[in-house]
């Protein structure tokens, strides 16, 4: 380090003559302030500390002091924290603080791709831009202004920075090869997503990688921190705490009713409430409170279901959609049809069906629909038969071709808020083998109309979007 740490009393002493300091005696009692106070550290040397909320600073909460701490440790631990409650920037602080200070001499910093590049970027942003890290800690970025392309490529690469100092760092993904890999600290930062741990075997080979190619490459003395969300019963912060009985600190956004709240100043009571009316029950509490979903239990409630007695006058535009045949065949295969009218974030199915026809006869049936409620638009997944879109395109109906990206459950569980929230109208008596794949899945024998519905909703969600995607 450029300058000695002074003592604790050292700096008691010296606080009262601060201002008398010269450059190099300040330097060295700034440098030696943030040492023992991180708090200190993040709001004085770096230039993107903390968050701002309508202009004003907000002060470190106690949570990420507490984060601080617990990465200190040179003992493995598990920090299961809320979503959208800024674990990675403590994490991100912590790290440059811990290259300035040389407290660890490797660290492997694990997280999903964008996040671990953003992440570097703004260690690297900070070491090589910020004037006052520079004048107090030195230049420690292996960087020559005469060959800056050489230099990058040999100790300054994307995803590994190697300091003057001797410091190491090192981002990669979950799952990416470790060897070479002997760090002294593991960081790793949302260890999962909900397609993570949708099976066990999805889950076995996971703990098999984290277990035996990333824990085996620390080295002796070395430690991992693992921060994340409950995700579901089987993921790796739930697994590490129950099984492994690692020791772990366990935080939720709010209890049940809204109350000790963990950040009031970024997350309070209001905020906290809007956000689980916009996002749904299951997904708020999974994400802010650490209750995981569950795969087996139904995502729409009966008690959401409304009928409507009377249709508007209008309607913003109505959208049909066809959940068909996959393959052209003169056999009976299962689809459903869905026209739905759209007024404001109101949404009443006018029509739903689930038959079984062959192909032939599915886009008869399809045109008959589409003549009888002249939809603005008829959505198809585009992975359907091929011959059927485009004759019906050539007949002038409004084909879109849709893609999604995500699986049938989570589609339903992104559009679940809809039906928690009162926005979603049947017609009573008529819709109900629709309810019932609703109310019912993923036990269901049959799911077309549901999906038909579904892609319905997400459009709805997404209309100002000029190109469809389902992204679920």
């Amino acid at each position: 380090m450029k300058y000695q740490i002074l003592t604790r009393e050292e700096l008691v002493l010296l606080e009262p003559f601060e201002t008398e300091l010269d450059e190099e005696e300040l330097s060295q009692y700034l440098v030696s302030k943030g040492f023992y106070d991180k708090d200190f550290f993040c709001q004085y040397f770096l230039s993107g500390y903390g968050y701002l909320i309508q202009g004003e600073q907000l002060t470190t909460p106690q949570h990420h002091k507490e984060i601080w701490e617990y990465l200190d440790k040179k003992s493995d631990f598990n920090l299961i924290e809320p979503r959208g409650h800024g674990k990675t920037t403590a994490i991100l602080e912590w790290i440059l603080r811990a290259i300035c200070y040389e407290q660890e001499k490797s660290i492997l910093y694990i997280a999903n791709q964008d996040l671990g590049k953003q992440g570097l970027g703004k260690i690297r942003g900070e070491l090589e831009n910020n004037d006052l890290l520079l004048r107090c800690f030195g230049n420690i970025v292996p960087i020559n202004s005469d060959d800056l392309k050489d230099k990058r490529l040999k100790r300054w690469k994307q995803q590994q920075l190697e300091f003057l100092n001797g410091i190491y760092l090192v981002t990669m993904t979950k799952g990416q090869a470790v060897r070479g890999q002997r760090p002294t600290k593991i960081i790793f930062d949302d260890p999962q997503e909900n397609k993570d741990v949708m099976t066990k075997s999805i889950v076995d080979k996971f703990n098999t990688w984290v277990f035996s190619s990333l824990y085996n490459t620390l080295l002796p003395g070395g430690s991992m921190t693992v921060l994340g969300t409950i995700v579901g019963n089987l993921c790796l912060v739930l697994h590490l705490k129950q099984e492994k009985k690692w020791p772990t600190l366990y935080r939720e956004a709010c209890d049940s009713e809204f109350n000790n709240v963990l950040w009031p100043e970024l997350w309070d009571k209001a905020s906290l409430m809007d956000r689980k009316e916009k996002v749904g029950t299951p997904i708020f509490n999974q994400e802010f409170r650490h209750i995981p979903l569950n795969r087996e239990d139904a995502l729409i409630a009966q008690e959401w279901i409304l009928y409507y007695e009377n249709l508007p006058s209008s309607f913003d535009r109505i959208i049909m959609a066809v959940d068909p045949i996959k393959k052209a065949s003169e056999k009976s295969d299962f689809m459903g049809i869905v026209v739905a009218g759209m007024l404001g974030d109101q949404i009443y199915v006018l029509f739903s069906k689930g038959i079984r026809l062959s192909s032939h006869k599915a886009e008869r049936f399809i045109q008959f629909v589409y003549e009888k409620y002249k939809p603005d638009i008829i959505l198809q997944e585009d992975n359907i038969e091929v011959t059927m879109i485009d004759n019906l395109k050539k007949k002038g109906l409004p084909i879109k071709p849709i893609s999604s990206t995500r699986d049938k459950y989570t589609r339903l569980l992104n559009v679940q808020p809809q039906f928690e929230n009162g926005k979603v109208f049947f017609r009573e008596g008529k819709d109900a083998d629709l309810i019932w794949q609703l109310t019912n899945f993923p036990d269901v024998d049959h799911d077309d109309i549901m999906d038909a519905l579904v892609f319905i909703l997400l459009a709805n969600k997404n209309k100002k979007k000029t190109k469809i995607t389902l992204i679920g």
